[in-house]
């Protein structure tokens, strides 16, 4: 029985190996990001062995996870391109309906910041981490114009006052580093900076508890040198 139970056990490590090689995570397209506009590569060793399917393998497949996983990290920065593999990013936001004196818009905060104020998303790097700042003005989508129409239509669909939860996507193309010095936000907390501009950016506000609603999109922006109106509108049913 106990030999059964090992090979079993191992039998579905391998599998759950196999798949896992098949597939890059976003944060680790982040990580690429970083070390191939700082032309030199990352630290397998360090990266594979803080990670947690290295840390939680049996003693006896600690090697053989760290060479599936240093294999597919090494394929993965490899065929990886930050000027065509760009970052997704899909985090919460609040936002809320302004209509004062034929000012209209809609505004949003990323819970725990203020009104226009952009966070970093940050990505871990072994013992360290990768900070993305998107530098061409998160900010001035925080704040967005509306006619009275499209004010209305909102407010109907959400009648409520207050701010209302939601979500936004974005694509982010990534476009330099700083790899010569980290931030030191507190004393063992190393940022290194990854900066990078708005492909695609899209506001959906979640549909009402209890329901099968899917988010419905409040407002989407493509930048002129990305895609066209027709590829945009592909990628968002693909994204759905």
């Amino acid at each position: 029985m106990r030999i059964f139970f090992l090979s079993l056990l191992l039998i579905t490590l391998c599998c759950t190996g196999a798949r896992a090689a098949m597939n890059i995570s976003e944060q680790e397209k982040a990580v690429f990001s970083f070390f191939k506009l700082a032309k030199t590569d990352p630290d397998y060793s360090k990266w594979i062995t803080q990670t947690a399917r290295y840390k939680n393998a049996p003693d006896f497949l600690k090697e053989s996870v760290y060479q599936e996983e240093e294999t597919r990290l090494k394929w993965g920065f490899g065929t990886f391109d930050p000027n065509n593999d760009y970052l997704k990013i899909r985090t919460d936001i609040l936002m809320e309906l302004h209509g004062e004196n034929e000012d209209f818009s809609l505004r949003f905060v990323f819970p725990g910041n203020q009104q226009g104020e952009s966070p970093y998303f940050p990505y871990n790097y072994g013992a360290e981490w990768i900070a993305l700042v998107v530098d061409d003005g998160l900010g001035n989508f925080m704040k967005i114009p509306l006619s009275q129409q499209e004010y209305t239509q909102i407010k109907e669909r959400f009648p409520g006052t207050g701010s209302f939860p939601g979500q936004i996507r974005m694509r982010i193309r990534p476009l330099s580093v700083d790899a010569h010095k980290p931030l030191k936000l507190q004393e063992q907390e190393k940022l290194w900076l990854l900066r990078g501009d708005i492909a695609y950016l899209t506001l959906e506000v979640s549909p009402p508890e209890g329901t099968t609603q899917k988010p419905m999109s409040l407002y989407t922006y493509t930048a002129p040198w990305y895609l066209s109106s027709a590829e945009s509108e592909l990628l968002e049913l693909m994204e759905k």
